[in-house]
C-alpha cells in the first residue's frame, strides 16, 4: 500500500509525505527519479510501526508525481 499525502498543486509546498507498509518507495516527479526521501523519525511518529516517508523537492514544478513501493 502506498498513499502520497500532498495533492502536488501549491507551489509553496516542496514536501511530499507519503504513508506505506513498503520497506523502501521510489518517488517519480514527470518520470524523474527523487532520491532524497526518508522515514521521519521524530517524537510525532516514533509510536508509529511504519513512520511515513517523507521527500523535499527542490522547487515545484507541475506534473505528475508517482510513489512505487518496493519490498525487501
Amino acid at each position: 500500500m502506498v498513499f502520497i499525502a500532498n495533492y502536488w498543486m501549491d507551489p509553496s509546498e516542496t514536501t511530499v509525505i507519503i504513508y506505506s507498509n513498503c520497506d523502501q518507495i521510489e518517488l517519480r516527479l514527470n518520470d524523474r527519479l527523487i532520491n532524497n526521501g526518508h522515514r521521519q523519525d521524530d517524537n510525532d511518529t516514533s509510536h508509529l510501526l511504519r513512520p511515513p516517508f517523507v521527500f523535499t523537492i527542490d522547487s515545484f514544478i507541475p506534473g505528475r508525481l508517482e510513489a512505487i513501493g518496493l519490498r525487501k
